[in-house]
């Protein structure tokens, strides 16, 4: 079986050679990042996820989170502790990835562009990003 197109599509060789546009842009300004999450930042980001969503490999959902910390208060002395000593935990870093096919036809299902990875993280990893995100 000829597998060439495995080649064609994964080692392809890179047309984009410097940032562009990209590294003329002022520089940042992280300042805000310095400041301390609070619990009403975070009791808006859990309420403005979807509840449904699929939880990752910790298997925690965002009924547990406000069960657990219904005014924000744990979760934001977490998020600020993780962001002072500049360390994620281990735990938070872990996700679960998983295949979607993009067709019902098995024929299309034997080549690999015709998947979508999906990557779950942890919904406590997700509400930290979407609160550095948002507001900052």
């Amino acid at each position: 079986m000829d597998k060439s197109w495995i080649y064609e599509l994964w080692e392809k060789e890179d047309k984009y050679k410097g940032l562009g546009v990209f590294g003329t842009l002022p520089e940042a300004n992280n300042e805000p990042l310095l400041m301390a999450i609070t619990p009403s930042e975070v009791l808006a980001a859990i309420r403005g996820s979807r509840g449904k969503s699929a939880p990752g490999p910790d298997g925690i959902r965002k009924p547990h989170l406000l069960m657990w910390d219904k005014d924000g208060v744990k979760l934001a002395h977490i998020f600020n502790a993780i962001l002072y000593n500049r360390k994620l935990p281990r735990l938070l870093k872990r996700s679960r990835t998983t295949l979607v096919p993009k067709s019902p036809d098995p024929l299309e299902l034997s080549r690999v562009e015709n998947w979508r990875p999906i990557s779950l993280s942890s919904t406590i990893l997700r509400l930290l990003s979407k609160i550095l995100s948002t507001h900052y």
